[in-house]
């Protein structure tokens, strides 16, 4: 039976459900995390984008100072 893993990829900081046989081939590419990796079913989770908070308020930031100064 295919066993999941829940882990952070170091290099990009997102969060993804893998093999437990790619963690083991490759542990210092990922942090093994405590989340469930699975649903109740047995699918694996989605990934979970790491974003930069300041970048995305930034970015409201931007489109609400060029839509007060229409």
């Amino acid at each position: 039976m295919l066993e999941y893993v829940r882990v952070r990829d170091k290099e990009t900081g997102h969060h993804v459900s893998i093999l437990r046989e790619q963690l083991d081939a490759n542990p210092d590419a990922w942090q093994e995390l405590k989340q469930d990796a699975t649903y109740a079913d047995g699918s694996p989770l989605p990934p979970k984008h790491k974003t930069s908070v300041s970048a995305e308020a930034e970015k409201q930031s931007g489109n609400q100072a060029a839509n007060s100064k229409e």
